[in-house]
């Protein structure tokens, strides 16, 4: 017996499904938005509700672009396919319901792995891959931009130095969908707390039925957003004032995302077993989140520590804290792996009184922070490496040992003309 369940019906001018009859072909964009719903909605190709309803709107979508594809056997072929479909799952079955009955909870599926992406400190970043970049980009990009949401974050030159940047505002946008309104978050460096609500002073969102779709959890500098409805949270982390020594006095942000709403190569592998041939990216394909960092931004980190004399010169930087010293405050809160790479970084390049003054902890926190939520945060995967004072196996540590021995040897950098500019 077919379980019935919310059918998948979207506003056509959020799904850009509005089109107009002119002189081009939208066969791409109907196929586009129809893969992106079967892949982040994990919709079976079979009789079933929703799967039908989105297959419907997909037909109007290459309806409406008839006219202007004449000629175009790869529109027919599509076509012809679909409405094939249509018939043998009998979807001519299932109507439209109210729309109050329109939100679903995204189920969990084996397909859908929990995914995070953080973005602290100088700036590190964590992507949806597990590849850690540090980088010094200046203005606003976003972190991941969906259907369902948008994270953007801006970073700003804190220190009036070179190269030097940090998270200074986010902006959460959480589009209008079946399962909640509108919703806009904001926080911001130059504000003296994080704010504790969306910016119209709603904290959370409830659908007919009385479940919550999205909220706001707040305790002191810290604020999650959570997004049940798709299985998503945004954890917002305040750490500051940096410390008088600085020319500024400007707190850092924190923010990290962890979500099963990941677009990944899959989607295209799928759409290809439908209908053939679209390798256009994905709306999100150019989030921080998903491609990183730009490449004339790249910090090596390896490199600044391996040489830190040679790296501040290059970048025309300067070294706060001895490497030695940073090192040993870094082991001291048992901070590990990439995380303590950067938590060494920071603290060799920011400006201090002195390296036991209180006011750094901030610094040292993130990296803390950030592993530790890595941690907690991704219970579909196997525990990160735990190794106490930033330290790998032994022989992992010899190798890096030797790697940092050559470099230092070889007191070069070659930086791409990309890297310095």
């Amino acid at each position: 017996m077919v379980q019935k369940s919310r059918p998948i019906e979207f506003n056509k001018s959020q799904c850009a499904l509005s089109l107009k009859l002119n002189a081009t072909c939208r066969l791409e964009d109907c196929s586009q938005w129809f893969l992106r719903v079967k892949h982040f909605d994990t919709l079976t190709a079979s009789s079933n509700e929703p799967y039908c309803q989105a297959l419907s709107t997909y037909l109007h979508c290459l309806n409406d672009t008839t006219l202007a594809c004449r000629g175009n056997l790869q529109f027919y072929t599509n076509l012809f396919a679909m409405r094939k479909q249509f018939r043998e799952f009998n979807c001519a079955f299932y109507k439209p319901r109210l729309a109050a009955n329109r939100c679903n909870f995204l189920p969990k599926s084996p397909l859908s792995r929990m995914r995070m992406c953080s973005l602290f400190g100088d700036p590190h970043l964590q992507r949806f891959d597990g590849t850690m970049q540090s980088c010094t980009e200046e203005g606003a990009r976003p972190l991941v931009d969906n259907r369902h949401f948008l994270i953007q974050v801006t970073n700003a030159n804190i220190r009036n130095e070179p190269h030097t940047t940090a998270v200074s505002k986010v902006t959460v946008l959480i589009r209008s969908h079946n399962c909640t309104r509108s919703l806009h978050y904001e926080a911001s460096s130059d504000e003296e707390t994080l704010p504790i609500s969306f910016i119209d002073g709603v904290t959370h969102y409830n659908v007919d039925d009385r479940r919550t779709t999205v909220e706001i959890r707040a305790n002191g500098d810290y604020v999650e957003i959570a997004m049940h409805h798709i299985h998503s949270s945004v954890h917002i982390r305040r750490r500051g004032p940096i410390l008088v020594a600085r020319k500024t006095n400007l707190p850092q942000i924190f923010v990290l995302l962890s979500t099963r709403f990941v677009p990944t190569n899959t989607l295209f592998i799928q759409l290809a077993k439908i209908i053939s041939q679209f390798q256009r990216s994905s709306p999100s394909s150019e989030s921080l989140c998903t491609t990183g960092c730009r490449n004339r931004s790249i910090i090596a980190i390896d490199r600044a520590l391996a040489a830190s004399n040679q790296f501040a010169k290059c970048y025309s930087r300067k070294l706060h804290v001895p490497i030695k010293l940073a090192i040993d405050r870094c082991r001291s809160v048992q901070v590990t792996d990439q995380y303590f790479d950067a938590c060494v970084f920071d603290l060799m390049l920011t400006e201090l009184t002195c390296i036991l003054d209180p006011g750094d902890e901030y610094l040292v926190s993130m990296a803390l922070d950030a592993q530790s939520d890595a941690r907690s945060l991704m219970p579909d995967e196997a525990k990160l490496p735990v190794h106490i004072n930033g330290e790998k196996s032994d022989e992992a540590n010899a190798d890096k040992q030797r790697q940092q021995e050559e470099q230092c040897k070889q007191q070069v950098f070659r930086y791409s003309t990309d890297q310095l500019k």
